[in-house]
């Protein structure tokens, strides 16, 4: 769950999300990758509910950047469980219901007040190795030793090719791995590392 000014978010498996406005607004916004940066989310559809009139002014304050920000850095596996399913509109309250009860959800707060700030970021324990094959478990080191040496400002791609003794290129290679298979969120425009 998220909450930003007057508005909650669920994101389930599926990619969909429920923004719930605290003046009985609700929209269901479905995300999904974009076909030009697949560790990037879009909304590819859209639905409100009101028992008030819905304006082009009530979708203006759906904060569609933040929602989208937010589940690539921590819901990107529940936008790709479930991708391809279809649920008809009028059935998303039940869908809604059904992963929720199967614990197919992620919630978090966040108020428009206060910045967004990631999980906490640990230093790894161990160096990283260069393997002698790309492993999930590997790439969730590449992760977290990316994380933290984003974290004390230090690029993380040089920092990385120093420790394993790799090219600069080939760590980039595992990060973009890294970042397709969820266990980084997207790059930023204008970001090295």
């Amino acid at each position: 769950m998220y909450e930003t000014g007057s508005w909650t978010f669920h994101v389930v498996a599926g990619g969909w999300t429920k923004c719930v406005g605290n003046d009985d607004r609700t929209a269901y916004l479905r995300l999904k990758p974009s076909e030009r940066d697949p560790a990037r989310l879009v909304t590819c559809a859209t639905f409100m509910e009101s028992n008030r009139p819905i304006s082009s002014a009530t979708w203006a304050q759906v904060p569609f950047a933040t929602i989208e920000r937010m589940a690539e850095d921590r819901a990107m596996d529940l936008v790709a469980a479930g991708a391809g399913q279809s649920t008809a509109i009028e059935d998303l309250e039940r869908h809604f219901k059904e992963q929720i009860a199967a614990g197919r959800v992620q919630r978090f707060t966040f108020s428009e007040h206060t910045p967004y700030v990631p999980e906490p970021v640990e230093q790894p324990s161990t160096p990283l190795v260069r393997p002698q094959r790309i492993t999930d478990d590997f790439l969730k080191d590449v992760a977290a030793q990316y994380r933290w040496l984003a974290h004390i400002n230090e690029a993380p791609g040089p920092a990385i090719a120093e420790q394993t003794g790799a090219p600069v290129r080939t760590v980039q290679g595992w990060i973009l791995r890294a970042r397709k298979r969820g266990f980084l969120p997207p790059g930023r425009p204008g970001r090295a590392g």
